[in-house]
C-alpha cells in the first residue's frame, strides 16, 4: 500500500478538503490496525501538539499534559487492532472538533 504524503501538523491536516482528510485518516487507521508503525507515527505527528495543548488547558502542567497524551496514544495503539477503521476515525474526528473549540 502506498503512503500518502506525510502530514506534519493538525493544521496541515485540517487544510485538506474533508473527503481527502477523512480518507487519509481512514487509511492511517487501517494501516495502524495492521501494525504499521509509519501510519501510527503519522497520526501521532498530526495530533500530538494540539492534544498536548488541549490537555494543558485542563491540567495546567506541561509534563502532566504530555503524560496524558502519551497514555492516550499508548492506549490507542494497543486498542487500534481491535477497533474498526471507521469507528477509530470517528473518535479522532471527535478529538479534532474538540481541539478546534
Amino acid at each position: 500500500m502506498s503512503s500518502p504524503e506525510p502530514v506534519r501538523s493538525l493544521g496541515e491536516l485540517a487544510a485538506l478538503d474533508p473527503a481527502t482528510r477523512d480518507a487519509r485518516e481512514l487509511e492511517w487507521f487501517a494501516r495502524v490496525r495492521t501494525g504499521d508503525a509509519q501510519a501510527f507515527e503519522a497520526l501521532f505527528r498530526a495530533y500530538v501538539d494540539p492534544l498536548c495543548s488541549f490537555a494543558y488547558s485542563y491540567v495546567e502542567s506541561e509534563s502532566q499534559a504530555q503524560e496524558i497524551v502519551q497514555d492516550l496514544f499508548a492506549r490507542f495503539g494497543s486498542g487500534a487492532r481491535r477497533s474498526s477503521g471507521r469507528a477509530a476515525c470517528g473518535r479522532i474526528s471527535t478529538v479534532r472538533r474538540a481541539i478546534a473549540c
